[in-house]
């Protein structure tokens, strides 16, 4: 009925809803590889949306190489971030400047191999296509090597260093780990 339906909105909304989680948890996953892979496949492929779009509307204005600079850079932070949150459940500011130093390391890799081959796609006057698939090509192996890196962060042995599995009982949140 839809009275039910709105008060279970209204409860949701106001932050009272609650929902049996153990219901629905998968068992444990000691290398979560699979998931990770697919939720940072989702983060990319919204980054990389996001750095084509604004390509494409910058390339005409600024030129081709600092459009791509542009495109480039606007999305690294919030594709680390995301990255670092929701890929590898890691919600604590432990290892958080280590991981975004890392992330402008390889958006500087990515930067230069962009450029690069948007500069062999123009030399061979392969056209506005060819551009596209030249930095596409590119940003799939920035974000490629970006996942390797920021995965295999060294442990420490901290509970916010290592990874949660969305399956690890009652999972810290970001109201927890400010708390602490």
């Amino acid at each position: 009925d839809l009275r039910g339906v709105a008060r279970m909105v209204r409860r949701f909304a106001s932050g009272r809803g609650r929902i049996d989680e153990a219901r629905y948890r998968r068992a444990h996953v000691e290398d979560d590889l699979g998931r990770q892979l697919v939720t940072s496949g989702v983060i990319g492929a919204a980054s990389t949306t996001v750095s084509l779009v604004a390509f494409l509307a910058l390339r005409d204005a600024v030129g081709p190489y600092l459009a791509n600079a542009l495109a480039v850079v606007v999305t690294a932070v919030a594709n680390v971030w995301a990255n670092r949150r929701y890929t590898f459940g890691r919600l604590g500011g432990h290892g958080r400047v280590q991981d975004y130093v890392r992330g402008a390391a390889l958006t500087g890799l990515a930067l230069i191999g962009s450029t690069v081959a948007l500069f062999v796609a123009r030399a061979a006057g392969l056209g506005r296509a060819g551009e596209l698939a030249a930095v596409l090509v590119a940003w799939a192996g920035a974000a490629i090597l970006r996942f390797s890196v920021l995965r295999d962060r060294p442990r420490t042995g901290r509970p916010d260093a290592a990874p949660l599995a969305p399956s690890t009982p009652n999972p810290p949140t970001a109201l927890d780990q400010r708390t602490t």
